[in-house]
């Protein structure tokens, strides 16, 4: 996985959602489920309430695809890990020791046997009588450490992508509950104003009529006069 170089990221206060998925190569979706599984990792948000990145969540996101992806810690490990460096607890891997010191040190402190007299000696020839045990099958060679790598690094991607993808499954189920919630809102406040109109188109009918009655037995009146 080729690692974003430092001098591809430019020098700004903040970094926007889409300018972070663009430096790290990181899905929107896959950052936010990071941002659910490290508490490390939570930026800030601004008045219209969009995260804003800082420089050192854009790194901290590079560091945990690296736990991932190629030191293939699972989340909760990676999590550890992070926790483990923020307090200072990750203790550096000792220098070797030079071959003459540590052949020095060994010497040093194996005790010295303690002088004997020497063994009779075994005669040279001495007669040998056939095995009768099957001598031991030979065992396959093991396949290689490396080879079972690449397929725990993919298992790694993967399960990060199915669970940041069924996140975005139910985000997206809950956008459309809410979405259909106001639709029906919607659609029943319109029904209610039609109702409403209806009443009044009535009354006003009613009205016209009761206006209407007096005027005609007026003029029926005077036809007959």
């Amino acid at each position: 996985m080729t690692e974003v170089a430092v001098t591809e990221i430019p020098d700004k206060p903040f970094y926007k959602i889409g300018d972070v998925c663009q430096y790290t190569d990181t899905q929107p979706y896959v950052l936010r489920f990071w941002e659910s599984e490290f508490p490390q990792l939570a930026p800030e948000k601004n008045r219209s309430g969009q995260r804003m990145y800082t420089r050192s969540d854009i790194d901290l996101v590079l560091r945990i695809k690296k736990l991932l992806y190629e030191e293939e810690f699972t989340i909760a490990g990676a999590r550890k890990k992070l926790e483990q460096e923020a307090s200072g607890e990750a203790v550096a891997a000792a220098p070797a020791e030079a071959p003459a010191e540590a052949a020095a040190s060994a010497a040093g402190s194996v005790p010295l046997p303690a002088e004997t007299d020497p063994p009779d000696q075994a005669p040279l020839f001495r007669d040998v009588a056939p095995s009768s045990e099957p001598a031991p099958p030979e065992e396959a060679p093991s396949p290689p450490a490396n080879s079972s790598l690449s397929e725990r690094a993919r298992a790694a991607v993967a399960e990060t992508e199915i669970v940041a993808l069924r996140h975005r499954i139910a985000d997206l189920e809950a956008r459309h509950a809410t979405a259909a919630a106001a639709l029906e809102a919607a659609e029943e406040t319109r029904r209610r104003d039609h109702e409403r109109r209806e009443r009044v188109a009535s009354r006003l009918e009613t009205l016209l009529r009761a206006l209407e009655a007096p005027r005609e037995g007026n003029e029926t009146d005077a036809g007959s006069a």
